[in-house]
């Protein structure tokens, strides 16, 4: 088993109302496909900017996910009974790879 977490709790999200999982990263490599690239690596950043591979990324750390659950996020009491579950889910989606 893996011991390696995320460094940062980011959790990246292609568009909703495409059913191809990773709509961002097909439109980025179609586009280098279709020009010539010189060199490689430094040819596909000046092609297709980075930024532009997911749609949607998503923070939140550990400290906010206790502070939504003192505060009665009704999201996560109505998903979870204890702070535990909710945490876990968290780690889950957020700090493992």
């Amino acid at each position: 088993m893996s011991r390696s977490y995320k460094k940062h709790p980011i959790v990246k999200e292609s568009a909703r109302r495409v059913s191809h999982r990773f709509k961002g990263k097909t439109l980025a490599s179609r586009a280098v496909r279709r020009n010539e690239i010189p060199n490689g690596k430094s040819g596909y950043k000046k092609v297709y900017c980075s930024w532009n591979v997911h749609e949607y990324a998503f923070y939140e750390s550990e400290y906010e996910v206790r502070k939504e659950w003192d505060s009665g996020d009704s999201y996560l009491y109505q998903h979870f009974k204890t702070y535990e579950q909710a945490l876990q889910d968290w780690k889950k989606n957020y700090k493992r790879k």
